[in-house]
């Protein structure tokens, strides 16, 4: 009886050490330092690629491109995200719960709420009508010329046709963190 336990609780260590330190992809595991190369050969192509900014320096502007992959595995498992820098994974994030790919076209302005993924609104509703991405700058350290962390910001407007008001979508980071009901009817 002793063994049968002793058995259980080191393969249950095993398996939750292995998911604590990286992503499965199959029976590969992705882990920081990993090529963006390397992590589409073994999890296939992500469901949507985000470009941002993460550093501003005064005199010469915006650096360190990062990509932000997501992989929608469906509604009973929650979303990855996986950041990279310069092409390096740095950054394996767990979103909220997936979704069905049945969603694509199901956007009315009620379904855009706030929490929801960059990626599911995408699926959801499609290119907006208008978008602009701004950036706030996070802490710096005063001293001239540092580098600035950055927050990437973009707006989205969608259009519900002539009979409702546009939506107003804030997106950080990709999360939306607000919708707010536009001035103007849609076309």
């Amino acid at each position: 009886m002793r063994t049968a336990t002793a058995f259980l609780i080191a393969i249950t260590v095993l398996l939750f050490s292995g998911t604590a330190t990286g992503l499965r992809c199959g029976s590969r595991l992705i882990q920081p330092g990993d090529s963006t190369l390397r992590v589409a050969r073994h999890c296939g192509e992500p469901d949507y690629i985000e470009h941002r900014a993460e550093a501003f320096v005064p005199g010469t502007g915006y650096v360190s491109d990062v990509e932000a992959w997501y992989y929608n595995r469906g509604p009973q498992q929650f979303l990855r995200i996986l950041t990279f820098r310069n092409g390096e994974l740095v950054r394996e994030e767990t979103g909220g719960y997936g979704f069905s790919s049945g969603v694509a076209g199901q956007c009315t302005p009620n379904s855009i709420r706030t929490g929801m993924s960059k990626l599911e609104l995408y699926s959801r509703c499609g290119t907006p009508a208008h978008r602009r991405t701004r950036f706030r700058t996070g802490v710096s350290d005063d001293r001239r010329h540092s580098l600035s962390a950055l927050e990437q910001v973009d707006e989205w407007v969608y259009s519900f046709g002539p009979t409702r008001f546009n939506r107003i979508v804030e997106i950080v980071n990709g999360e939306v963190r607000s919708v707010t009901v536009g001035e103007e009817r849609g076309d």
